[in-house]
């Protein structure tokens, strides 16, 4: 499963440092010390920059990959079992186990599209900001209206 994943995972690193003209190879600079790298590591995935916030998701679902495959191995251990026990309340109870089992999984796979969506939150508000700083530096006069529709030279706009 981690196989199919990871060309997926690189391209989404790779695409959003593109996007947001970031290098890899920038140096950390020397007044960064070790406690500013931990603070750093543990913000939330909303307060970072969308690369950081890539390379946050990633390995977040990477480890999240992880445990579920680790669950599917466990999963298929207890099929087996399931498989060579006689009918009894020692079967029910490795039926119970499987079905908790399956519910862990299905958790897991449900944090790994609340990470990608937060991701892709992340990234639209970015977007929005630019954009929003992109009409405001063209000298858009439209960009810097209040919200009663006059400009900041008192005049009222058209719309």
């Amino acid at each position: 499963m981690l196989k199919h994943k990871a060309p997926f995972l690189a391209m989404l690193l790779i695409s959003s440092a593109m996007v947001t003209g970031c290098s890899s190879h920038k140096a950390v600079p020397a007044s960064q010390t070790e406690t500013t790298r931990s603070i750093e590591k543990e913000k939330p995935v909303t307060s970072i920059s969308v690369p950081a916030a890539a390379k946050e998701v990633t390995a977040k679902n990477t480890k999240l990959a992880s445990n579920i495959a680790d669950a599917q191995a466990k999963m298929a251990q207890l099929d087996a079992k399931i498989e060579q026990t006689p009918p009894g309340a020692e079967k029910a109870k490795l039926v119970k186990e499987e079905i908790v089992l399956e519910k862990h999984i299905e958790a897991l796979r449900g944090k790994q599209i609340d990470n990608a969506k937060v991701y892709k939150e992340v990234g639209q508000e970015n977007t929005k900001k630019l954009a929003k700083l992109r009409e405001e530096s063209a000298g858009n006069p439209r960009a810097s209206e209040d919200k009663n529709g006059s400009a900041p030279d008192g005049n009222q706009t058209a719309g």
